[in-house]
């Protein structure tokens, strides 16, 4: 039996968690606020559902559009968690896949192979602003 957690940090303000068990959808969960806590969210997740790392399978996170900074802190956290656990890891761009099938499929053959750390895929580039000079 396989069971993966899926990521979609791509809604704004949003962090969407879902148990997949054989790549069927077992439980859905979303956080939202303002800068939800990817981790404590994910640890949360995994704690309330009786899970341990050490059973899950492989991490889906879903990427190619919403905060950069969102992206670029979630690709770190399932970095560490591949180095450390060896979880398999990957990213799937959900502007290729439009629909939640879709992305079904694409887990489905995505979780078949072998991945290694997670490269980040960005929606565009960072919005950096500069603090105005208060005089």
């Amino acid at each position: 039996m396989r069971r993966a957690v899926l990521i979609d940090i791509t809604q704004p303000q949003v962090l969407d968690l879902t148990l997949l068990v054989d790549e069927v959808e077992i439980i859905h969960k979303k956080y939202q606020g303002q800068h939800p806590d990817i981790l404590f969210s994910l640890d949360k997740f995994i704690k309330q559902n009786n899970l341990k790392l050490d059973k899950i399978s492989y991490l889906v996170l879903l990427e190619g559009q919403g905060s950069f900074s969102g992206v670029r802190q979630a690709a770190a956290i399932l970095n560490t968690i591949h180095l450390i656990k060896k979880i398999n890891i990957f990213g799937l761009d959900v502007r290729k896949y439009p629909s939640r099938e879709q992305i079904i499929r694409a887990i489905q053959k995505e979780a078949r192979k072998k991945h290694g750390f997670l490269k980040p895929i960005y929606s565009g580039e960072p919005n950096i602003t500069y603090p105005s000079n208060k005089k």
